[in-house]
């Protein structure tokens, strides 16, 4: 996770990138990226200060930029007012309290492909411990949510996954379409059996 004197350094720069209206045509534009991750190919460097759309520097920490009569207020992106947890992107892994998530792929239900999104993933223990899946929903771009069926979450291919120390399970979500757009995120809450600490997951579906 991203340390939280960082986490303002990156918010200021994008407000300072609030109110640029224009850039130099000769500006090479450049690419930005926060420990590894590509978040911005638009960024240009004019006068010895780098400039980069507001909203893509925001997007890593489910934030947006809306645009007020006195400058530009950080708002959470619909769907996401949880703010603790571990947030990031698909194929990386996100480490918990509890436990490592990663989310590799969401697709299509094969035979129900108009009705159900499939979310695949794993789940890494560090010690020896069963697992179940709290909650999962999915985020679209508009707001709307849509919660996983409870009949089609498996967890190792049952409710339950029991993981021995650094032992990597399986893990498959289904949910149901909400028309044809793919959703933007999924929000996913692990618990360990033995304890009352869970695990809040936000991971992003789309670039």
């Amino acid at each position: 996770m991203v340390k939280q004197s960082r986490y303002l350094s990156v918010l200021a720069l994008g407000l300072a990138v609030a109110v640029t209206v224009g850039f130099a045509p000769q500006a090479k534009l450049l690419k930005v990226f926060i420990e590894g991750k590509l978040v911005s190919s638009s960024a240009r460097v004019i006068d010895g200060k780098v400039y980069v759309p507001v909203d893509e520097v925001l997007k890593p920490f489910d934030y947006k930029g809306v645009q007020t009569n006195n400058g530009v207020n950080l708002v959470p992106i619909s769907g996401v007012q949880q703010r603790d947890g571990a947030s990031g992107a698909m194929s990386v892994w996100l480490q918990g309290k509890l436990a490592k998530l990663r989310v590799d792929s969401i697709g299509s239900v094969e035979l129900y492909s108009q009705e159900y999104w499939e979310v695949k993933g794993k789940l890494q223990s560090a010690v020896a411990a069963t697992f179940s899946l709290g909650s999962a929903v999915l985020v679209y771009a508009d707001g709307k949510q849509e919660g996983y069926s409870l009949s089609a979450a498996e967890m190792a291919g049952g409710s339950y996954m029991a993981l021995q120390k650094a032992e990597t399970g399986e893990m498959v979500i289904q949910f149901k379409k909400n028309g044809e757009f793919k959703p933007e995120r999924v929000v996913i809450t692990i618990k360990r059996n033995d304890s009352d600490v869970e695990d809040v997951y936000r991971i992003r579906l789309t670039e």
